[in-house]
């Protein structure tokens, strides 16, 4: 798709350009087609163009052509995946063009008023000169894009529907005045009942009329006001419950539509507040900065834009069009608005279409409401009949319900719209209307869309000028409320439950948006929800009440504008000055928004139902049984304690689930009002010294606005609602807290009770044991249901709930990020991007040429741009809601601010909050909590004035401290035995995460302990119970066991994003991460074996996430060294106790005398390595009973160990250097070990990688030793004991084939044999797979040419790790070249990595000559594979060593023996392997480096060209032999004992590997095929840059140089 948004954009560009060879063009009217002839004349500008010329630029002409190719594909008809690149390339091309009108129109206005800054413009970007396109042409191209965005407009395809909607809008912005006409006229036809029977038009129709809206009538209203009559009459037919995509078109076309005209007549709402204009900020020549904080950046922006269009040539380019255009117009025949010519005229009917309209659109409004009507009736008749009989749904999914919520909040988001663009009189009527619809009918399914009808009709209306001068809380009013609230709220009792529910549902929506009127019917309103809240016996009336409840209080508490501020303006200006502005952006400059404020009264209001509903029932809820046993309490010898199960040991679940539902609803509504209770006690106190005062200035100058904000509304209410909110926060905090702890503790998460000591008391034993055995006996009943208590489900989820309210919401507002994506959905389909290109065009060249001084351009960034001067094209809609999102985004905003102020006051206080909250200090019982609800809930309930004392009893740090018990309760919620329960618990500590991240670094070491089950005395540390004490604990069921219930919680909490962060940034906590993953074999032993594969996943999604997020830390300090080094050791001992490892952690030498002459050689080379032999004698313990770990266990540790060793380990050594050349000695050893006993396995792949990375480590540790100084001793011990160890290894021929083999399993699966099903790995294990093959070798960047890979099996890391093997084998340091080479040879005098290299490419013949089997594509893939790397180090041995043999030599005797067996065998399927390994052996070498070769393969390829012999040579070469009896050529090489190789060394598959000829009778074009291949990889790979003095390429250290380990 990117590809045709660049294709589109240069088609725009080619076209009219004045540096293009201009065409000359004639238009067949009849045929509609176009010829042209080449001319040779070049425009210097479009402009230039005579209006009598029929010229137009090729590119121009280019275009059109290819439009009309591809017209026929845009038939309504056709589908296929050719439809949807069609309709981008229509959407890209008509914003191309769009955008280069707007473009050119903002150089037009820059040349007008700043001439010098488009000379500096021309300058900079010449291009700017010739962006004007010609009239004719533009004419042309509209022409030709009309047509095809009428046929998208009708596709069955979604997409090219939308995009035709989308491209109508870019041309309709060019040239309104002749485009919306035509497809206006269109669209009213398809919504016809004529065309009823035509399937996709009225929706097609409907979109098409809702982008035209705007652009119609700000070019002239008179377009739409003359059809609008019919337009409405036509489409009220589309608000049809039967089909929903239908109904949902045509709402959002009434959105629109009323967005942008006013309904009936008068002024209804706020009109116009006048400011003076005359503090307006001059700058350069025009008015660009206002004292409001609005902007301008160019005046008449789109009269600027239609000068293209009011050209003379585009008007005769019209005519000219022909008449099947839909743009053909006769000069003669002018449009509505051009018919009179006089002003005057033009002016009257103007008037008189607004006159109409406004009749025309009150009686319209009336007939959508019983529109609406039947909807609903609709609705609800559906869902009945969608019901089985026992209630329930039958079909209910995400989708569906996603699709419901998008359909209702249309449906709100209209009749908002609607009811807000009324007059007064005619939203009477509506009212009236809406009253008389909910008196007659009762819809209980379509309760929630009628109260959004409720909601809109009910909403705040400006107040008339009669009202103005009365009382503050009579300022606004409110007639549909006044209307609607006493038939829905009076004489509740006597209805039905049914039509009770609907009618408070419906009142819920009536008192959403009412503001201060909603004071005037307190008691209806008070009486409604005491009813709901007493109907306890229907869930859905009690539901309905809480929303009530919810709704109320938000109404009273949040600022939000009023709704009649919507309404569409009709006129800007005054007098002679006004301007009609139908269709233009709406401005905020001289235009306010009026907002609904709360006062003192209405938060007082809200305070009186908070404590009348949410604080009684919590009252009640502690009172009954605490009243119960304290008639005697003071007698009792516990104290006076109240004891809860005096008589009734049950606990009531449904009143602490109603009583929960309440307080969750309640905090909805009022939110933002609960401060912390710091704010507000610095006003509240007495003291006038000048510390308070300094605190209280600074606490001040510390909160955000929303905090300042709401502490001044608090202020301005009675001292007891301030004691009510201010505090109620930190209450609900400890009580909420203590409810969680209560839950988890009767579930059994502690092991152990509370102890609590007896106070001595003088009643006798008889006495005590008698209480004793009766509180025994009440424990036990009661015991059951606390149980029941703790696992509900609804109670834990109300209390989840709650935690969300108290952690994350500031406001009332749910969900606002959607808002805003919503909104910016909404703007997308209204915007004018040729207006917008515009302004944007000229900001930028004002911003890049310095236009402003410093300070201007500052002031004019953090100014809003306005209106249509500053390219907007919003509504007034649009721009209320936008500044309503601003207050929104301002007040979630703070939910993340407060925290942090918090968290700095407490750190500024010296106060640590880390260390005091491991558990709550609440008791865990249940007359606890409730004595804790009653003495809480107590004072709220009375009229007690809290003194001086009470309200600055809080500060910071115990505000923290009150979020870390919350968050302490989370986390024990978070081991629920309830699935649900854990889940969204843990989702909530997710979510407080994100506003209190500082609280996870205490934590990890806490969830670390508890997985590795070392917490045994970290018991409710952090809420979180003791896994050590629960490992044969059961819980009080008896069911099951508790631990891996924990240990799910716990492994989630551990899962979560800024948990894995915050353990990333740590190398201590890393290491315990990595001990804790690696020992979790005795952990999942102990658990039920129905558990354990489910805790198994639990640790896979850990490992997962580590594995995704790893990256490197520095480690700078010594202590992260040492850290680091003490968990590399500690996986290296992990693998070594693991069984597979039978041998000594030294080599296998278990032999003390082998093990003195290996230390003692080593120890000859340095004095300061004198004492390994005693290090190593004293720590080597063989361990014989070693525990035997899970295969994946051992595999997770190889790859902890494979991704922690890195080059500061090995080079930056341990101070002492004896424990370094040990741990470097057991790392080679180990890995040497795992390859060797692993075969086939996992871990074998994984060591062979951690094999390749310590070589890359060693080779690049090496190259980056600066040529001039010598190795230290230390540096020179450790290559010793690496390449002693590698030569001790690679001589073997059987460990050679081991590395080989693995290197075969390395492959993926091959899918072409076996059914192609693809390896069944378990969860994990495939990633860590590919890890271990993506570390084989450092990245390089082969293929550096152009030309690809011919092989996709071919693997570059393979043959990087052998050709490093041979290398480090081969390489010699300074000292050993005075030495024998007896040291490094094992038979006779030859050269040890050419031993290696014959072991391996006897290995590699071994598998081309493999029979057919499913891994033969894999083999195949290694001999090749091997060979490259063979080669490539032989090569590079060459060049560094200048050992016995020279290059033609090393080719003659080693490399193309091999070939010459080889390539016989190798399929020609799979010879592209060989083609890439060739490759990759020459990359980057000299061609004198690989000369043998080319002279071996253009020998071979002259002697196999298929010709007879006859044809070429004549018959004097009739006797020659054949292809097949000669065979690859092999060149003369020199005798071995010339050159000084004996031949003791010479095994049997040495003697096979002589070419046999009978082999060679394959097919010619086979062989062919081969020798072509090879030739071909080495003319890629020729490259004479930069010959070295070796002969080889400087290019060949690109690797080393760019690789990253």
């Amino acid at each position: 798709m990117d590809f045709v948004g660049k294709v589109s954009k240069l088609m725009i560009y080619c076209m009219g350009m004045n540096n293009y060879e201009s065409s000359t063009v004639t238009l067949d009217v009849s045929n509609e087609k176009i010829y042209s002839n080449s001319c040779n004349t070049k425009l210097k500008s479009s402009k230039n163009i005579d209006s009598k010329s029929d010229e137009m630029t090729d590119g121009t002409v280019d275009a059109l052509r290819f439009l009309s190719f591809v017209a026929p594909y845009f038939h309504p008809s056709n589908t296929g995946v050719w439809m949807f690149p069609l309709g981008v390339l229509l959407h890209h091309v008509s914003y191309e063009l769009c955008s280069r009108i707007g473009l050119s129109s903002a150089m037009n206005a820059l040349s007008e008023n700043h001439p010098v800054l488009f000379d500096l413009v021309c300058k900079s970007t010449p291009f700017v000169t010739s962006l004007d396109i010609n009239g004719r042409e533009l004419a042309s191209i509209l022409s030709a894009l009309l047509p095809l965005c009428r046929q998208a407009l009708y596709s069955k395809v979604s997409h090219i529907g939308k995009a035709g909607e989308s491209s109508l809008l870019y041309l309709a912005q060019i040239d309104p005045q002749t485009v919306c006409p035509t497809f206006l006229d269109f669209s009213t036809r398809a919504l016809d009942v004529s065309s009823v029977h035509l399937s996709h038009q009225a929706p097609a129709a409907l979109g098409a009329l809702t982008r035209l809206v705007q652009p119609s009538l700000r070019a002239d209203p008179i377009i739409l006001l003359t059809r609008l009559p019919e337009i409405l009459g036509l489409s009220l037919m589309g608000v049809d419950g039967n089909d929903e995509k239908k109904t949902l078109k045509t709402l959002m076309f009434y959105r629109n539509l009323f967005s942008w005209i006013p309904i009936g007549r008068g002024n209804a709402g706020n009109g116009l507040r006048r400011y003076d204009n005359s503090k307006e900020l001059d700058f350069k020549e025009g008015k660009l900065l206002r004292s409001d904080g609005t902007r301008k950046i160019l005046s008449d922006s789109k009269k600027n834009i239609w000068q293209h269009v009011h050209s003379k040539e585009y008007t005769n380019g019209l005519s000219e069009l022909p008449e099947s255009s839909l743009l053909h117009r006769d000069n003669s025949t002018k449009l509505i608005s051009d018919q009179n010519n006089e002003e005057m005229e033009k002016q009257q009917r103007y008037n008189d279409l607004l006159y109409e309209t406004a009749l025309l659109t009150s009686d319209w409004s009336l007939s959508f409401l019983e529109r609406i009507y039947a909807l609903y009736r609709a609705a609800g008749e559906h869902e009945k009949t969608g019901k089985s009989e026992r209630g329930v749904a039958r079909h209910h999914s995400s989708a569906d319900a996603d699709r419901s919520r998008n359909f209702s909040r249309i449906l709100r988001e209209t009749l908002l719209q609607v009811f807000a663009a009324m007059d007064d009189e005619t939203h009477a009527l509506s009212v009236t209307s809406v009253r008389r619809f909910l008196t007659e009918e009762t819809l209980p399914f379509a309760a929630k869309d009628v109260s959004s009808l409720c909601e809109a009709s009910c909403s705040l209306r400006i107040p008339n000028k009669n009202l103005e001068g009365k009382e503050p809380r009579q300022q606004f009013f409110n007639p549909g409320l006044n209307t609607l609230l006493p038939i829905l709220a009076r004489d509740l009792d006597k209805y039905a439950n049914k039509t009770i529910s609907y009618r408070i549902r419906c009142l819920s929506g009536a008192v959403k948006s009412a503001g201060q009127t909603v004071l005037d019917h307190e008691n209806d309103i008070f009486n409604a929800i005491r009813l709901a809240f007493s109907r306890i016996e229907d869930k859905n009336i009690f539901k309905n009440g809480c929303k009530l409840l919810r709704h109320t209080l938000s109404s009273q508490c949040e600022s939000y504008i009023v709704s009649s501020d919507k309404r569409p303006r009709l006129s800007g200006g005054l007098g002679e000055n006004a301007e009609y502005v139908l269709g233009k952006s709406a401005q905020l400059h001289n235009d306010g928004i009026q907002w609904h404020v709360p006062n003192g009264i209405q938060i007082d209001f809200a305070s009186k139902i908070f404590q009348d509903f949410v604080c009684r029932q919590f009252f009640e809820l502690s009172t009954p049984n605490t009243e119960a046993c304290g008639e005697n309490m003071n007698n009792r010898s516990d104290g006076g304690k109240k004891d809860y199960f005096c008589d009734d040991p049950k606990v009531d679940i449904l009143s602490w689930r109603r009583a929960l539902r309440i307080l969750r609803y309640a905090m909805r509504g009022c939110s933002s009002l609960l401060l912390e209770e710091d704010i507000v006690m610095c006003n509240n106190s007495t003291k006038n010294d000048i510390e308070h005062q300094t605190i209280s200035k600074n606490l001040s100058n510390s909160l955000n606005p929303h905090e300042l904000a709401t502490r001044t509304l608090l202020l301005s209410s009675s001292l007891s609602t301030q004691l009510l909110f201010s505090s109620l926060r930190e209450k609900l905090k400890s009580i909420i807290s203590s409810i969680m702890l209560l839950i988890t503790n009767n579930l059994g998460n502690f092991p152990s009770g509370i102890e609590k000591d007896t106070p001595y008391s003088p009643v006798s034993d008889k006495e005590l044991a008698h209480h004793k055995s009766d509180l025994e006996r009440k424990s036990k009943a009661f015991s059951s249901s606390l149980v029941s208590f703790g696992m509900d489900v609804k109670i834990c989820k109300e209390i989840t709930d709650i935690s969300i309210q108290l952690l994350l919401r500031r406001s009332a507002y749910f969900r606002p990020q959607e808002g805003k994506s919503i909104w910016q959905g909404q703007k997308g389909s209204l915007v004018d991007f040729a207006l917008a290109v515009q302004t944007e065009s000229l900001r930028n060249v004002y911003e890049r040429f310095g236009f402003f001084n410093y300070d201007w351009d500052c002031m004019l960034k953090s100014s809003y741009g306005d209106g249509e001067d500053c390219g907007k094209t919003l509504c007034r809609r649009l721009v209320t809601t936008r500044v309503e999102l601003f207050l929104i985004t301002l007040q979630r905003n703070s939910s993340f601010e407060i925290p942090r102020r918090l968290r700095r006051r407490s750190l500024r206080n010296n106060k640590s909050f880390s260390n005091t909250s491991h558990s709550n200090p609440m008791g865990t019982r249940i007359e606890d909590v409730l004595q804790l609800i009653h003495t809480n809930f107590r004072s709220f309930n009375s009229c007690n004035i809290a003194n001086e004392k009470e309200l600055s009893s809080c500060t910071a740090f115990h505000a923290l401290s009150g979020y870390e018990k919350l968050l302490n309760g989370l986390f024990a919620m978070s081991c629920h035995p309830n699935v649900k329960i854990q889940s969204s618990s843990v989702e909530v500590v997710e979510y407080a995460f994100t506003r209190f991240g500082w609280f996870v670094s205490d934590r990890v070491p806490r969830i670390l302990d508890a997985i590795s089950l070392q917490d045994f005395d970290q018991n409710r540390k952090y809420g979180l119970p003791s896994c050590a004490k629960l490992v044969n604990k059961f819980d009080k069921q008896g069911r099951r066991k508790r631990l891996p219930e924990v240990l799910k919680g716990i492994l989630s909490i551990l899962l979560i994003p800024h948990v894995l962060k915050d353990i990333m940034a740590n190398s201590k906590k890393r290491f315990c991460l990595v001990r804790t993953l690696c020992e979790t074999q005795r952990l999942i032993s102990i658990l039920p074996s129905e558990e354990m594969a489910k805790v198994v996943i639990y640790f896979q999604n850990v490992f997962s996430q580590f594995r995704s997020r790893f990256y490197s830390i520095p480690r700078i300090c010594q202590s992260d060294m040492d850290i680091h080094s003490d968990c590399t050791i500690f996986l290296l001992d992990f693998l070594e106790n693991s069984s597979c490892i039978k041998a000594d952690k030294f080599g296998g030498q278990d032999d003390p005398e082998a093990l003195n002459a290996t230390l003692q050689q080593i120890s000859l080379q340095s004095q300061n390595y004198k004492d390994v032999e005693n290090v190593i004698t004293e720590e080597k313990k063989v361990d014989n009973g070693s525990e035997s770990y899970h295969w994946k266990n051992r595999l997770f540790v190889g790859w902890f160990l494979m991704v922690f060793v890195d080059s500061t380990q090995i080079y930056f050594t341990h101070p002492n250097l004896q424990r370094s050349h040990k741990f470097l000695l057991r790392l080679w050893t180990l890995c040497f070990d795992l390859i060797r006993l692993e075969v086939g396995q996992p871990l074998q792949r994984v060591s062979l990688s951690l094999l390749g990375r310590l070589i890359s480590i060693n080779i690049v540790g090496t190259k980056s030793i600066s040529p001039t100084r010598n190795k230290t001793d230390n540096e020179m011990i450790e290559d010793d004991i690496i390449r002693d160890l590698l030569v001790k290894n690679l001589s073997s021929l059987s460990f050679c084939k081991i590395i080989s083999i693995a290197l075969v399993h390395d492959h993926r699966e091959d899918k072409s044999v076996g059914g192609g099903h693809h390896a069944q790995w378990s969860s994990g294990i495939e990633e860590v797979i590919n890890d271990a093959s993506n570390n084989l070798a450092p990245q390089t960047f082969f293929p550096f040419q152009r030309t690809g890979r011919s092989s996709s099996t071919f693997k570059v890391g393979h043959a990087q790790l052998v050709e490093s093997l041979i290398i480090m084998v081969g390489s010699r340091n300074n000292r050993n070249e005075g030495k024998a080479r007896s040291l490094y040879l094992e038979n006779g005098n030859e050269e040890i990595h050419i031993l290696v290299s014959k072991h391996f490419l006897i290995i590699a013949s071994e598998f081309a000559s493999m029979p057919p089997s499913e891994d033969h594509r894999n083999q195949i893939c290694t001999a090749a594979e091997i060979f490259s790397g063979v080669c490539r180090a032989l090569l590079s041995l060459d060049s560094v060593e200048k050992g016995y043999f020279d290059r033609k030599n090393i080719w003659d005797l080693v490399l193309l023996p091999h070939l010459m067996e080889v390539i016989p065998k190798v399929p020609s399927s799979l010879f592209g392997a060989y083609s890439d390994a060739l490759r990759y052996s020459i990359h980057f070498y000299h061609p004198k480096s690989y000369h043998p070769l080319v002279e071996w393969i253009t020998t071979n390829i002259d002697r196999c060209l298929w010709q007879s012999y006859e044809e070429v040579n004549g018959e004097e070469n009739k006797n020659q032999l054949s292809l097949t009896e000669i065979g690859p050529i092999v060149h003369d090489v020199p005798r071995k004992e010339e050159i000084g190789i004996s031949d003791s060394y010479q095994t049997e598959n040495e003697v096979n590997r002589k070419p046999n000829l009978n082999n060679l009778n394959a097919d010619g074009f086979a062989l062919q095929h081969k020798w072509i291949s090879m030739i071909t990889a080495v003319l890629i790979e020729l490259n004479y840059e930069n010959e070295s003095a070796d002969g080889n390429s400087s290019n060949d250290d690109v690797y080393s140089n760019s690789s990253n380990l």
